[in-house]
């Protein structure tokens, strides 16, 4: 954590992962500590990793996930997918750590991918929701869902972590 502060502060000259008695773990140093240790169990970084073809209608690959009823609508494509893990939600006051930490890749990925959609600007919807829009190319590419906020495994995942924040 010392060469953590050292690093933070070369950005900001204030920056902590401590309290103001430089002792206790403010909300970024929790999130720290927490990277710190997955990193050491080697918890898996994948939340999902699913990947669709959209002009043949295949499943290509799903990691930590299950996917069915594959289908071509008029607007896209539909599939039903139950995901074995959930995001990791980040609190807004340790958001900066996170950001600073190789947290995403290293913790929580939850790639979306699919291939063969036609070219121009594509809606994701889930359980009705939109979610967000991207073109065909940043599909085909892979959209990580991880940290978005709108979708409803983040606030699945907010409503345990206020449970076990209740319970600590």
């Amino acid at each position: 954590m010392t060469e953590f502060n050292k690093f933070g502060r070369k950005r900001d000259p204030v920056f902590t992962l401590c309290g103001s008695d430089g002792v206790h773990p403010r909300e970024a140093g929790g999130l720290f500590m927490a990277y710190q240790i997955l990193k050491a169990q080697g918890v898996s970084a994948v939340v999902s990793s699913v990947a669709v073809d959209a002009r043949s209608l295949k499943l290509i690959s799903a990691e930590n996930a299950e996917l069915r009823g594959l289908s071509r609508e008029k607007s896209g494509v539909r599939f039903l997918m139950t995901e074995k893990a959930l995001p990791f939600p980040v609190e807004p006051a340790a958001a900066t750590v996170a950001d600073m930490l190789p947290f995403a890749d290293d913790l929580s990925r939850q790639v979306l991918k699919i291939t063969g959609l036609e070219p121009g600007l594509w809606a994701l919807e889930i359980d009705g929701e939109k979610i967000l829009e991207a073109s065909a190319d940043k599909f085909a590419a892979g959209i990580d869902l991880a940290r978005n906020e709108k979708t409803p495994m983040m606030r699945q995942a907010r409503a345990v972590a206020a449970a076990n924040a209740v319970i600590c």
